[in-house]
């Protein structure tokens, strides 16, 4: 009875450890797969498939996880650090909006104006105007 009692103290003992350790895996795996999305942000061609090739897993664990921890679907947060980012060029610097569209991974000025109003409420040139005029 003994024997057994402390086999099962051994056994619960790794058990623990190996949850913590898939825990810590996988929080260092959220944080690759979060800065990979915040480094690779310029490629237009950034999606669910190409990050889930980057990383082994699976396109649902990608939409999960971002999601999971963002709060965002994972267009959604791509689209928020392209955003971001495209805030940041026209207040910081004197390039064109269709220079920034390319730079921040659009591949059509169109859906980078649509973006940029949806987003803050006017258009690229209308926001640096403003940010000069104030």
């Amino acid at each position: 009875l003994e024997l057994l009692s402390a086999l099962e103290e051994t056994a619960m003992k790794l058990c623990e450890y190996s949850i913590q350790k898939k825990k810590s895996r996988s929080a260092a795996l959220t944080d690759d797969i979060l800065n990979y999305l915040n480094e690779q942000y310029v490629n237009p061609n950034l999606c669910a498939s190409s990050v889930a090739a980057v990383f082994s897993v699976s396109e649902k664990y990608i939409f999960r996880l971002v999601k999971e921890e963002t709060g965002f679907a994972l267009g959604k947060y791509i689209e928020n650090i392209r955003m971001q980012k495209a805030r940041e060029l026209l207040t910081d610097t004197d390039i064109n909006a269709a220079e920034i569209c390319t730079m921040v991974g659009f591949q059509s000025i169109t859906t980078f104006y649509k973006s940029f109003k949806r987003v803050f409420g006017v258009a690229p040139i209308a926001y640096r105007e403003s940010l000069r005029k104030g």
